[in-house]
């Protein structure tokens, strides 16, 4: 596995698509979350049903969205205590996740 994240053009293709689907994911669990809010009790609607594969999506993207700000605050401790940008750090790391680590952590 080191040695597939040394490769430069790997570890840029990496933090593309993580970067992407971090965007997407917070779009589907922001998008739930305006269904679950503007669903009002009191007005009459007509009867959607949900796909059980978008709630396993939706699901699964709230796991992620959750994995990477842990990992984010982690590399955000990691840059406060060098004296880095925590913020800068915290977002890169948030958007590209396991890469974004573990550059932080080599440059320690």
């Amino acid at each position: 596995m080191q040695d597939v994240l040394e490769n430069t053009m790997v570890k840029t293709s990496i933090k593309i698509v993580s970067s992407v689907l971090i965007v997407v994911a917070i779009a589907l669990v922001g998008l739930k979350l305006n269904t679950m809010i503007h669903a009002s009790p009191f007005q009459p609607t007509i009867p959607t049903t949900t796909s059980s594969t978008l709630n396993i999506l939706v699901i699964l993207a709230a796991f992620v969205l959750i994995a990477h700000s842990i990992e984010g605050i982690w590399a955000g401790a990691i840059a406060y205590r060098r004296g880095d940008s925590a913020l800068k750090t915290g977002i890169y790391t948030f958007f590209t996740g396991f890469v974004g680590l573990t550059e932080t952590m080599k440059s320690d």
